[in-house]
């Protein structure tokens, strides 16, 4: 039987109703060991599974082995811990070691067009067709369906619309109403792209996040963890700025944003403009929910946000910790720790789309979206075959 520490060291599963799960199919020595010496697995396991070991050695051999990985770890934790008090928080390494023990069994990072065009159907007959997409009772009939140039442009991803829509009439992607069997051209699907508010494309990042969530509702896992943070995209046309000692300099322009992530699927919850304040995050998610924040975020009007929402936040003090009505508030490295694991979400974004070719400010954060749609598919189809890989037991 093999347990993956979570913070609910002690309970019994069978007395809370979680149950055991049974993973399909049998680990291997490095695997089994990899998983219990990981307090901080890459993806989300339930709290109790019991597995079949391919092990090479004896069970006191093994047990060896795990304890001593078990004393590596705490003393590379001290030291990790020493080394850090002397550098700043953005040079820090991840506080936990992570592990992804499957990480060849559940695929690469990409997923085909034609499974994101289903998803992204789903998602749209979730939410409906916008008004602004929506057909008029006069004038000419439209040749192509509404819903489906919207499960188009939400599966776009970071292809342009050239390349999406040769892909399109590549797979034989039919769009039209009438069953005519055509494929969208590029101008119509910026067309529908442009038209698409922006509203919109935030319903489909939080219902991709649901859904990813969802997937994991038997685990008896706490969820709602989350994670926010500002990054920037680096965009393809030229500004002057001017840079202290250097004056006047030319330099490639870049688009500031921020993303809410949900720390255990690792999916995008919101996108928005670059901003400290958290009105917005605490507006998405549920009560009660854990809110991880860095140092930028200390103000005390995002304290008062989250109390009044019934927000736990943690935010890394930028000098003292706060008194807060009335309370100290106390700050847990260990809680806080989880956050760096937001720069996953931040790297893929980046590696996956490198440049921002939108103008306007409206093209550019709706680009993001669509980057962070993409994200969120790609993580709701590894999480698909990720619990497909534990059975409940009876």
């Amino acid at each position: 039987m093999t347990q993956v520490e979570d913070g609910r060291a002690g309970i019994n599963p069978l007395q809370t109703g979680d149950g055991i799960f049974v993973m399909a199919g049998a680990l291997s020595a490095g695997q089994a060991i990899a998983f219990v010496t990981s307090l901080q697995p890459l993806s989300t396991v339930p709290s109790s599974f019991m597995a079949l070991c391919n092990m090479d050695m004896g069970f006191e051999e093994a047990l060896d082995e795990i304890i001593a990985r078990e004393g590596e770890r705490i003393a590379d934790d001290i030291a990790y811990r020493e080394r850090s008090l002397l550098r700043g928080e953005r040079r820090r390494p991840w506080d936990r070691h992570t592990r992804g023990p499957f990480r060849g069994i559940l695929g690469g990072e990409g997923v085909p067009l034609g499974e994101r065009l289903a998803l992204a159907e789903r998602v749209v007959g979730a939410l409906g067709v916008p008004d602004a997409l929506r057909e008029r009772g006069r004038g000419r009939r439209r040749k192509f369906s509404a819903g489906k140039l919207i499960a188009a442009v939400l599966a776009k991803g970071n292809l342009s619309f050239v390349d999406l829509a040769a892909e399109l009439r590549e797979m034989g992607y039919d769009a039209t109403v009438d069953g005519s069997r055509a494929s969208p051209s590029k101008s119509t699907l910026f067309k529908a792209f442009a038209m698409l508010p922006r509203e919109y494309l935030e319903e489909a990042l939080r219902a991709l996040d649901d859904m990813t969530a969802e997937l994991y509702g038997g685990f008896g896992e706490d969820m709602n963890v989350f994670a926010g943070d500002n990054s920037a995209v680096p965009c393809d046309d030229m500004v002057v700025r001017n840079v202290k000692g250097r004056g006047a300099v030319l330099m490639r322009d870049t688009f500031d944003f921020y993303a809410l992530v949900r720390l255990p699927t690792n999916t995008i919850r919101l996108i928005t403009e670059h901003r400290n304040l958290i009105l917005r995050t605490v507006q998405v998610i549920p009560r009660g929910s854990t809110l991880l924040l860095d140092a930028e975020f200390d103000a005390e009007m995002n304290y008062w946000l989250a109390h009044r929402m019934g927000i736990q936040v943690m935010i890394n003090p930028r000098g003292r910790p706060r008194w807060f009505v009335g309370t100290f508030l106390r700050f847990e490295g260990r809680v806080y720790g989880r956050r760096k694991l937001v720069e996953r979400t931040f790297g893929n974004i980046t590696k996956r789309r490198t440049v921002s070719y939108f103008r306007s400010f409206q093209g550019r954060i709706k680009g993001i979206m669509l980057a962070g749609i993409l994200h969120n598919m790609i993580s709701y189809y590894r999480s698909v075959k990720w619990t497909g890989l534990f059975l409940r037991a009876g």
